[in-house]
């Protein structure tokens, strides 16, 4: 049996726990139950009206959304949320529901196709593991198999919930008959079994609250590495970042986007723009300028100031109104308010993913798309990737490497050029659950008829 308590277990549990459930407390007033005939009904075994407990289940996972929650156990999240969470391509929404704990959701055009909503996860994880401990949950529905029992913390209660009980909570919190909702690891797939956490509460001869999670027996890493790589395949598809100065970010996305989707050279597939409302005092508490309480208090009361604090590089974010772009006004305010050094107000990245069918198009598919994005945007070309060296490379990080990964890798790189790129891998002990591979920007490309041959793996 799963001991609850044992920390390392359930990452989070009683935080997540105490948000989800905050969110289900209008099942108290409830009528029915959503079970034909009345409420549903308590175990016997239950103590008096009310109970709360934990207990297990094990389940068939039958569908996944596109609500995340996100724990990172930085004091400095609140600026992440903004200056990394926020940023990765594919997520939106993001909201501070706790303390440490934020809730976000994989966007439309993403979350439509399981493969590129399990990579915006994966990249979640990639950008957020340098600063914190991290736990990524994503929201799905999992078919319980028989009834479940709650026993109370101090172990000499317990209650049952049956199984036309949970099929009736499953219909009441919208699962639509696919079973009880749970937040599952990010791994998880349709048709999976997944072994889960419950905590619930009884109440007046209905289930007031509840809350599943699938516990993670082996905690999940990220692991990064900068080495060799061979560049197996070329695929069709291009990736663009391009760079929106801070004053035009509040710039229609999708009228760019179908601007440069006129072109007959490519197709733009799908595009990613959140902008960046925030502003930077680079060295706001340097032993030189350093901002006082009094200064930071006069900011936050302007009327186009969300939110400011210090960061985790001790410098000061200051998160604005998305309407406000008069940079030139702030930079004279932050002066009458005494405020030195260096202001930044940082770009915004618009991201869009293009194809093309035929190679031959390919030079002017470049082409029209630096004259579309600015010449500030990076394009890069997906491709299959192979570790130059992969046993070294296994054995250097304890892992044991696919022969191939998807990757990313300048424009004029050809099939099997030799690059520096660097890897990350999502791992399970020495399991690798996810990698990707991105050649290092400017890095030195060997090209294949430089060495005379292809590299063995």
């Amino acid at each position: 049996m799963v001991d609850f308590r044992k920390p390392g277990v359930i990452i989070a549990l009683a935080t997540i726990a105490l948000f989800v459930l905050s969110m289900f407390a209008v099942l108290l007033s409830t009528p029915n139950a959503g079970q034909p005939g009345g409420t549903a009904r308590p175990s016997p075994t239950a103590a008096g009206d009310s109970f709360s407990g934990s207990g297990r289940a094990i389940g068939i996972v039958t569908s996944l959304s596109k609500d995340l929650l996100v724990q990172c156990n930085s004091t400095k999240f609140t600026a992440l949320q903004e200056q990394v969470l926020s940023k990765v391509v594919g997520v939106e929404g993001v909201i501070e529901v706790a303390d440490r704990l934020a809730a976000a959701s994989i966007s439309s055009n993403f979350s439509s196709n399981e493969s590129l909503a399990r990579q915006v996860i994966f990249q979640v994880q990639v950008a957020l593991s340098p600063y914190c401990t991290l736990a990524v949950l994503r929201k799905g529905s999992v078919e319980v198999n028989g009834s479940v029992t709650l026993v109370s913390d101090d172990g000499k209660k317990n209650a049952t919930i049956y199984s036309r009980e949970l099929d009736a909570l499953g219909n009441l919190l919208g699962s639509g008959g696919q079973g009880v909702p749970a937040y599952l690891q990010p791994g998880a797939q349709v048709n999976d079994t997944a072994r889960l956490v419950v905590l619930a509460q009884l109440s007046g001869g209905k289930v007031a609250q509840w809350f599943a999670q699938q516990a993670e027996e082996t905690a999940t890493r990220v692991v990064s590495k900068t080495a060799g790589a061979s560049v197996e395949k070329l695929l069709p598809q291009l990736s663009v970042e391009a760079p929106i100065a801070w004053k035009e970010r509040r710039v229609n996305a999708s009228v760019v986007v179908a601007q440069a989707n006129q072109s007959g050279n490519y197709s733009i597939d799908s595009f990613d723009y959140s902008p960046v409302n925030a502003i930077v005092f680079l060295d706001a508490f340097n032993q030189s300028s350093n901002a006082s309480d009094a200064q930071i208090a006069a900011l936050r009361k302007l009327a186009f100031v969300k939110q400011a604090g210090l960061q985790p590089d001790s410098s000061m974010l200051v998160l604005v109104a998305e309407n406000y772009s008069d940079a030139d006004g702030f930079a004279r305010l932050a002066l009458q308010n005494n405020f030195s050094g260096r202001i930044s107000f940082p770009n915004s990245t618009l991201y869009a993913a293009v194809s093309f069918q035929n190679a031959s198009l390919y030079p002017a598919a470049i082409s029209q798309l630096r004259f579309e994005f600015g010449p500030a945007a990076s394009i890069w070309r997906e491709a299959e990737i192979s570790p130059v060296d992969r046993a070294a490379l296994s054995a250097e990080l304890g892992l044991a490497l696919p022969g191939v990964l998807p990757g990313q890798v300048e424009a004029g790189v050809q099939e099997h050029d030799l690059v520096s790129a660097e890897y990350r891998f999502l791992a399970r002990g020495t399991s690798v659950l996810q990698g990707q591979a991105r050649q290092v920007l400017g890095s030195e490309v060997i090209g294949a008829m430089q060495r005379g041959v292809k590299p063995a793996h």
